[in-house]
């Protein structure tokens, strides 16, 4: 059985320690067999807030990242109305203007503001 040090719960929900590895003391995150044996009552715990932090900064993450991606294609669509392509998507160039500008109001000051918005 490994031995564990300094055991703590990570943002993820998981737990790190630290455990000697030939005389080195080395971080090392616990699989669920280690934790299904380890002591883990004087872990230290992360409070509440700081999980809910880190989901809601995942989250932001992850709406930015499809922010930019819509943008990229709601350009494409503006640029074939711009050029007279005979198949753009949506009714009239209008519509993507107005979507491009709802994906810009979407995150205020970092923060997620009402419903995605959605394409026409």
């Amino acid at each position: 059985m490994r031995e564990f040090s300094n055991i703590r719960e990570n943002r993820l929900g998981g737990f790190d320690a630290d455990i000697d590895l030939n005389g080195e003391v080395v971080p090392y995150t616990l699989t669920q067999e280690d934790i299904d044996s380890a002591d883990l009552s004087g872990a230290t715990m992360l409070p509440q807030e700081f999980k809910d932090a880190y989901v809601a900064a995942q989250d932001l993450a992850a709406e930015q990242a499809w922010i930019e991606a819509e943008m990229v294609a709601a350009d494409k669509e503006v640029k074939k109305f711009d050029d007279g392509h005979t198949r753009p998507k949506g009714a009239n160039v209008q519509e993507w203007r107005t979507y491009r500008n709802a994906l810009r109001d979407y995150i205020q000051a970092g923060v997620i503001v009402g419903e995605r918005p959605v394409s026409p």
